[in-house]
């Protein structure tokens, strides 16, 4: 087995971490959806369902990237897309991303 307790992955349902690996499958906890009384929804998947992200950065994590603070919108595989903070267009729209991978930040605040 690959992953470790703790580890964040993502998954063909999100994000999350192993909550504890098993002698077959992990148990995986999801960071970025909620079940109706706030709880997270529970998977119980194989080594192949599982990618590594490398940064404990979950959707409406603020991160520290190269242009500055940046809040992450989503998580694609190993690519986190963010949202820069304190950027603006010359028409002020806030239609701004970037596309890093993990190595690129550093989460701030949770």
């Amino acid at each position: 087995m690959w992953f470790s307790a703790g580890d964040s992955v993502s998954t063909a349902y999100g994000c999350g971490f192993v909550e504890e690996v098993r002698a077959t499958d992990y148990v995986v906890r999801l960071k970025c959806w909620n079940l109706a009384q706030g709880q997270s929804p529970t998977l119980y998947l194989t080594e192949d369902g599982l990618t590594p992200l490398g940064s404990n950065a979950f959707p409406g994590t603020t991160v520290s990237t190269f242009c500055g603070p940046a809040k992450i919108t989503q998580v694609r595989g190993t690519t986190f897309v963010a949202q820069p903070v304190q950027w603006k267009l010359a028409e002020y729209s806030p239609d701004i991303f970037l596309y890093l991978n993990a190595d690129s930040v550093k989460v701030i605040e949770q």
